[in-house]
């Protein structure tokens, strides 16, 4: 596959040229997409194209949308993931009051970080 461009991916997680590449690049030009059109694209089977699929969703390359989606297929009703790059977030999901936003800045503001310049031991070399 010809990449035009590289996608910008954190060093380290994702190499280029990579299958686990080449789904985002496919990801990025098709959209959405579920775990047989990424086994069909790299021509890989079923199994290896749902461990990349999830090791993407792991680190948060991807994200797999709400609950999965029922397509026909010759041998019947198939039930798969949607993968998408964009994060869903489900529509019923309840928005923190401002009270419950407030404590929880509280919470963490409180946590006490350790400085350096309290230090008053002595360190020996």
């Amino acid at each position: 596959m010809n990449h035009p461009r590289h996608i910008g991916l954190p060093q380290g997680v994702v190499n280029f040229g990579t299958m686990y590449h080449e789904v985002l690049v496919f990801m990025h030009t098709h959209g959405d997409v579920r775990r047989c059109e990424v086994a069909e694209e790299l021509n890989v089977s079923g199994d290896q194209a749902s461990a990349i699929l999830q090791r993407l969703c792991d680190n948060g390359f991807i994200f797999r949308k709400e609950r999965p989606s029922i397509y026909d297929d010759p041998s019947g009703k198939v039930r798969q993931w949607v993968y998408t790059l964009k994060k869903v977030k489900p529509k019923d999901a309840p928005r923190a009051t401002h009270a419950e936003r407030t404590r929880a800045y509280r919470k963490r503001k409180s946590i006490a970080v350790p400085s350096v310049f309290e230090f008053r031991g002595v360190i020996s070399l």
